[in-house]
């Protein structure tokens, strides 16, 4: 019987002894990927982090920097903060818990950079380059100059230096973080003595003196005369001047810094030239005349206005020449090309002096007081406001987008003291086209579209369509309007008179008996009619090959016109031929030739 109950108190003892045994048999089993005292340059830290107890998946509560964490699946993110951050990561089983503690170091660095310590200064500027990364990725930079901030171009930004110091502050930019570093540059003065002077000379043989100095120490020279270098006696220089522009360079440096001085000398010995578009002998019925003068020294550049004056003989026919000054004649308009006179014979010493020959010296003096003149003999006769003084050749043109004309040539009446703004809109509704412009009619008049052309077969001449393509609508679709833009940027309405492509608007121009006015579309500017110079550029503008006068044949076109009985055979023909954009000299000549041979015009 005892050693039932020993038995039995055996077992006891080994059932409690395993049951203490399972007990302690459940721990908890962390997993995650955090690891302790890492250094991260992200913001934004992404971690797992699960536990099981007992073979249980337990809860998990994470905190970081004191913030309780969402999570889904054991996944969880944190934002940090500069420097250590402390993530609590807490496994919760029933009533058991526990806790692992991780450090986590987050690094927000920038690096900037910059080419300013070694920059080259020239001219009293600076080009460097500004970068940043913040934990070696790009950021932003802001690069102020004495507090202006500068703007890069190509990643490089261009100071202009101050003397004194010049400070500049870089400033790096990532999210919220900024960080700037200070530069200070500080610039002395040039200071040149030289006679050199810009100016024209007749005189081939030129020499100079020239000295630099740096904050009053002397700096290092070298001379160029036209991108040859000259070296000096002393501090003189000899040269041989060029016929025409001489460019004289001075550069001085002084411990990497540079100052370039830079000169024009032009030499020519031949003497100034002058045109106008007056006519000799010629009696004028419209109170108001403009005309153009193109004046240009001996290498071919336009002199300025200033240098232009006008002088009259009151008596042309007295055999004495008696010039004196005059007033009634006013500036229209001035560019690089040409500039553009008016007249107002009812008005000024014009006034007195009607229906009596008179002779207007035109003459232009270049810089060294040399002249060229052209005189003219002009009579004025008075009419009345409105009264008919003649008439011009007109047409309207489509030359450049294969439309040949949409008015032909044709003799039309004008008026005194009408512009030509009037008699234009006149003549487009007489022919049932509307119109549209801007400005007024007597003031800044621009005529921007036409309403109502026969468009068909429109497109833009082949050797125009090889410079235009890249940007521009080759045809347009058969619609009632034709006006600026409609091809490209450069296109529009302009005019000739006599063949010159006026420089002012048509409510500036007052036509006289006789003129030949072309109202003609352009797709580039004039560029493609010859008369890109219109606008000022400086150059003869034109795309065309000879660019022909159509002056002659259009007065004879017109007459035909005009002519109830011609047989318009051979005009057709003729008109067919000279409508071809780029037309050649020659093949000008030779319908005309046509033209005087079958009407006798």
């Amino acid at each position: 019987m005892k050693a039932k109950k020993y038995i039995a108190s055996v077992i006891l003892v080994i059932v409690c002894l395993l049951a203490f045994t399972a007990c302690n048999s459940h721990e908890f089993v962390f997993s995650t990927d955090i690891v302790d005292n890492a250094v991260v340059t992200e913001k934004i830290y992404e971690f797992r982090a699960t536990a099981t107890y007992g073979g249980e998946v337990c809860r998990m509560e994470i905190i970081c920097n004191g913030i309780l964490l969402d999570g889904e699946n054991g996944k969880y993110k944190a934002s940090l903060i500069d420097g250590d951050n402390i993530i609590e990561v807490t496994a919760i089983s029933g009533n058991s818990r526990e806790e692992r503690k991780y450090t986590i170091t987050y690094r927000a660095e920038f690096d900037i950079s910059t080419s300013l310590e070694n920059a080259v200064i020239k001219n009293d500027c600076v080009v460097f380059s500004a970068n940043a990364t913040f934990n070696d990725l790009p950021c932003a930079v802001v690069v102020t100059h004495n507090g202006n901030q500068l703007t890069a171009e190509n990643e490089l930004y261009t100071a202009t230096l101050c003397l004194g110091e010049n400070v500049f502050v870089i400033t790096a930019r990532y999210g919220d973080y900024t960080e700037q570093k200070d530069w200070t540059i500080v610039y002395g003065e040039f200071t040149l003595t030289t006679d050199i002077k810009e100016f024209d000379s007749v005189d081939e043989d030129y020499f100079f003196r020239v000295a630099v100095s740096y904050n009053g120490s002397v700096c290092n020279l070298s001379v160029t005369v036209n991108n040859v270098a000259v070296k000096a006696v002393g501090n003189r220089y000899d040269v041989t001047l060029q016929k025409g522009e001489n460019t004289i360079l001075i550069t001085a440096e002084y411990d990497g810094i540079i100052k370039e001085y830079c000169y024009t000398v032009r030499y020519f010995d031949d003497p100034p030239t002058l045109s106008t578009s007056i006519e000799n002998n010629n009696t004028y019925r419209g109170s108001i005349f403009n005309f153009d003068v193109t004046a240009r020294d001996g290498l071919g550049a336009k002199l300025p206005k200033e240098g232009v004056m006008f002088a009259v003989d009151w008596d042309a026919d007295d055999g004495m020449e008696r010039f004196v000054s005059v007033v009634g004649i006013s500036l229209v308009w001035d560019d690089n090309t040409m500039t553009s006179y008016r007249i107002r014979f009812n008005s000024g010493d014009f006034a007195s002096h009607a229906n009596k020959a008179f002779i207007l010296k035109v003459s232009a003096s270049d810089s060294l007081g040399r002249q060229a003149f052209e005189e003219y003999t002009m009579t004025y006769v008075p009419t009345e406001y409105g009264e008919e003084i003649g008439e011009v050749a007109f047409a309207l043109e489509g030359f450049s987008i294969s439309c040949g004309y949409f008015i032909e040539p044709m003799w039309i009446p004008i008026y005194e003291g009408i512009p030509f703004s009037v008699t234009l809109t006149d003549i487009l509704r007489e022919r049932g086209y509307e119109y549209t412009y801007t400005g007024e009619l007597q003031s800044g008049f621009y005529l921007a579209s036409v309403i109502g052309l026969d468009l068909t077969g429109n497109s833009i001449a082949d050797g125009i369509w090889e410079r235009v393509s890249g940007s521009y609508n080759r045809t347009l679709a058969i619609g009632s309007s034709l006006g600026e833009f409609d091809y490209g940027s450069g296109s529009g309405w302009m005019y000739s008179v006599n063949g010159v492509y006026k420089n002012y608007g048509f409510a500036d121009y007052y036509p006289q008996d006789g003129d030949v006015v072309r109202v003609q579309f352009t797709v580039m500017l004039g560029e493609d009619l010859g008369g890109g110079g219109a606008l000022g550029g400086g150059n003869t503008g034109s795309w065309l090959d000879d660019n022909p006068d159509y002056a002659p044949i259009m007065k004879a076109l017109a007459d035909i016109q005009r002519s109830e009985t011609a047989d318009k055979s051979v005009y057709g023909q003729v008109v067919s031929v000279i409508t071809q954009w780029n037309l050649s000299q020659s093949v000008m000549n030779e319908q005309i030739a046509i033209l005087k041979n079958a009407y006798g015009v």
